[in-house]
């Protein structure tokens, strides 16, 4: 018989189907004493039912006897347990954040913040941020989704207003500044746990990247270093300098992940900069790099082939590349640093039906379209602006240097499709 209960194995708990097993077991061996017939659980309806009453309520003690069994384990503790036991790593589970967006108002007068507005059944609401003064009928203001999670609007789908006043009578969503992030599973927390665990101090530059990973808002981090004494490395790195590309986190939070982690004797490379001090009160520049934004270019040349094609499949197509191709974290899209491969652009292109791809071409910085990849320096990252839908970053600061893009350079979207 196998053996449950806390085993030289771990803990094995027992199954309802176990639990019924073995009141079936012991029921089939009561005897009656004046007939001599003994029980039989499997063809008496009464036993069948007191056993389904009874078991499904021990079940619920074993399971909780094997939560008490897994909480000092990070790769078997769930929920409060496992959030409580990688607080002993100096880790805090990540809670989730809220998409922001640009709003264009019409009105008069102002508006005090706080006013709420909504898709068309109000199930995403989203809540300004400052009060409002309108000139000459109109305004932009921030707002911020009321729960946590990657809610992102399509523009022009929040329009709805819920907080009605003689100030506004029309507003609608322009841009999404910042994707919220849904809260962090147990299953991710487990993974940075023993990511941030097992990277130890052997080699400066891997312990300053995994600090930093592990910065709430981080989907990137990349770490350079120049050891050389007197030479410009080929990434324009100064002699003894290290510089961590870093995309989404708070400025503060990196620069004092890189400060706590970096060597004596190195200096610190970046356009961003921040002044922090060590205990005995010296002041040091730290300096790190976001990623500069590049405006991708596509061009693309279709013909349909038949009516599966939809009415509108020329914005499908733009916001399925933007979709594929804008990187969010993770194993999607195109990573800062990396290069824009032609050839896997035909993947989303192709996601929509009723088509054929005559041409693709692709540019960058407003040079002319080519047939060929698109090269990102290591300090750099490819942006795809898809029709009314500027940009979407963790990262303000990315956020606004694209905007200004958009703004200078850009046209509304960087995806221009023909149908021929």
């Amino acid at each position: 018989m196998a053996n449950f209960g806390l085993t030289p194995e771990g803990f094995k708990p027992k199954r309802l189907a176990d639990l019924l097993a073995d009141l079936n077991a012991d029921l089939a061996k009561v005897k009656d004493p004046e007939t001599g017939e003994y029980l039989d659980p499997a063809i008496d309806p009464l036993i069948a039912q007191l056993s389904a009453i009874l078991m499904p309520g021990l079940a619920e003690c074993w399971e909780a006897a094997t939560d008490a069994a897994n909480q000092f384990d990070p790769l078997k503790a769930q929920g409060a347990c496992l959030a409580g036991l990688v607080q002993l790593n100096g880790i805090l589970k990540f809670p989730g954040t809220f998409t922001r967006v640009m709003l264009l108002l019409h009105g008069t007068g102002t508006l005090a913040a706080g006013q709420q507005i909504g898709n068309d059944n109000a199930t995403v609401v989203f809540i300004t941020d400052n009060d409002v003064v309108f000139v000459e009928g109109s305004a932009t203001v921030e707002a911020t989704c009321s729960k946590t999670g990657a809610i992102e609007p399509e523009s022009g789908t929040i329009t709805n207003i819920l907080t009605p006043s003689d100030q506004w009578n029309t507003a609608q969503n322009i841009a999404t500044l910042i994707v919220g992030t849904e809260p962090e599973t147990d299953e991710q927390l487990r993974t940075r746990q023993q990511i941030e665990t097992s990277n130890t101090s052997y080699r400066q530059v891997e312990s300053i990247q995994a600090a930093v990973t592990n910065i709430k808002g981080v989907i990137f981090c990349k770490v350079f270093q120049n050891a050389s004494a007197t030479d410009i490395d080929a990434h324009t790195l100064p002699p003894k300098t290290v510089c961590a590309l870093v995309e989404g986190g708070q400025d503060l939070d990196v620069a004092n992940a890189i400060f706590k982690r970096s060597p004596i004797g190195l200096g610190y490379y970046g356009a961003t900069t921040l002044y922090l001090n060590d205990s005995q009160g010296f002041d040091y520049p730290i300096s790190f790099q976001r990623p500069i934004p590049v405006i991708v270019t596509v061009i693309i040349d279709i013909s349909v082939v038949d009516t599966s094609f939809p009415s509108d499949g020329k914005e499908q197509i733009a916001a399925a590349i933007v979709a594929y191709a804008q990187y969010k974290g993770g194993s999607n899209g195109i990573p800062p640093a990396h290069n824009v491969i032609l050839s896997r652009l035909y993947t989303p292109i192709n996601s929509i039906p009723g088509h054929q791809i005559n041409s693709v071409l692709l540019s960058r910085d407003h040079a002319a379209p080519t047939a060929a990849n698109v090269a990102i320096s290591w300090n750099e990252a490819a942006q795809f602006i898809g029709s009314l839908n500027y940009f979407a970053t963790d990262d303000s600061t990315l956020c606004a240097d694209v905007a200004l893009a958009w703004i200078v350079n850009a046209p509304s979207s960087s995806i221009n499709i023909s149908i021929t």
